[in-house]
Order: structure tokens, then sequence, then C-alpha cells
């Protein structure tokens, strides 16, 4: 007879949603650096690719930092576990690196898995203050 483990098992978008709402309450993610950075950053991925936006960042200020910051620490999430993001650290730089030499179809996969879980992430940034007041 089959046993039900102790933990649910979650879908991607569980996954995703609880990731955001957790970044997002670290409040880093409020203001116009942060709240802009965030919703900037998807058409930035469809239009550059997300090499492109990921250079643009790390040329930018810290909110484009601090987002992919985020969006690496998902896709280290071990239900996510994403091959790019594997012994990269907390380095943008080297995740860059790791994007860079990831054959096409991984680079595929963790672009769609990024837009996706960025559709989270946006709807918990706010613009304006990063006190919580809409400015």
């Amino acid at each position: 007879m089959a046993t039900l483990t102790k933990t649910p098992m979650r879908n991607l978008a569980q996954i995703r949603g609880k990731n955001a709402f957790n970044a997002a309450q670290k409040g880093k993610y409020a203001g116009a650096a942060g709240g802009e950075a965030v919703k900037k950053i998807p058409a930035m991925i469809v239009s550059d690719g997300l090499l492109g936006a990921l250079a643009f960042a790390l040329g930018k200020g810290e909110g484009f930092k601090a987002t992919f910051q985020v969006v690496l620490g998902h896709l280290r999430d071990p239900d996510i576990n994403d091959p790019t993001a594997r012994g990269v650290g907390d380095s943008l730089e080297a995740w860059f690196d790791a994007l860079a030499g990831a054959s096409a179809a991984t680079l595929r996969q963790t672009t769609a898995e990024v837009l996706a879980y960025l559709t989270f992430f946006r709807r918990f940034a706010k613009k304006g203050q990063a006190d919580g007041r809409e400015g």
C-alpha cells in the first residue's frame, strides 16, 4: 500500500508564489529603484534576452542587481534547482558566466522560468517610496 508523504507536493506556481512573496517581504523592492527595476526587467528579457538584461543590470543601479539576486535565489530553490544557478553562490557575474556557457536549450528553459517567476514577483514589488507610501 502506498503511503503519503508528510509534505504535500507543490506545483511550480506555488513555489514561485511563495518565493516571490518571501523575497518581497524583505522590503528592498519597494521604491523607485527596486520597484521600477522589477517592472522593467521582464520586458528587457523579452527584448534583449536573459543575458542582455543581466548584462544591463550588472552595469546599472542596485535595484536591477537586487532583483536579479532574488531571481538567482529562486533558481537555487531545491524545488527549482536550475542548472545555471548551481555553484555560482550569490555572484551575478558567475551566474552570467554560467548562462553564457549553457546550451541553448538550458538558456531557453532558464529564461522561461525567470519570466514566470518575475510574473509573481512584480506583483509584490511596489512603485513609490521605500517606506510603503505610494509616491
